[in-house]
């Protein structure tokens, strides 16, 4: 019986391991890719700028696709910066003339207001609370 324990321990103090391993690996992933979100929160300006829309057909991988580019130009304290993306036909700011933007000053970073991927930051902060969670169990035993 005693092996079966000491195999039993050593099962569950693996298991353990594996978890804290996991929630340490997630707790980084997500603080990485949730700085973006964090800059954004931060530092993020916003303004309004004349959006430019054009429809357009590319074929990939012998597919036709057809979509919306979306496009803005604006200004970062004197330096013109602009940005193109691809958007879905029935993009909800089709037919506007101003759309709101952020974007960083002093890097080539912007979006459209209300993209906001904040997912990762809630995934961070429950991965600390879980990590937190983990040690301190951990510890009492």
């Amino acid at each position: 019986m005693g092996v079966m324990t000491d195999w039993y321990e050593a099962y569950i103090l693996r298991y353990k391991l594996r978890l804290v391993l996991g929630a340490i690996a997630v707790f980084f992933v997500s603080m990485i890719m949730s700085c973006q979100e964090l800059r954004y929160m931060v530092s993020g300006k916003t303004v309004e700028v004349p959006l430019q829309l054009r429809d357009e057909t590319t074929f990939e991988h012998g597919e036709k696709d057809h979509h919306l580019v979306a496009g803005y130009n604006y200004d970062d304290n004197g330096t013109p910066r602009g940005k193109y993306v691809k958007e879905p036909l029935d993009w909800a700011m089709r037919g506007k003339q101003q759309v709101k933007i952020q974007y960083i000053p002093g890097r080539d970073a912007s979006r459209f207001f209300g993209d906001t991927n904040k997912g990762w930051v809630f995934m961070f902060f429950g991965s600390l609370a879980a990590l937190g969670i983990g040690i301190f169990l951990m510890t009492r035993e």
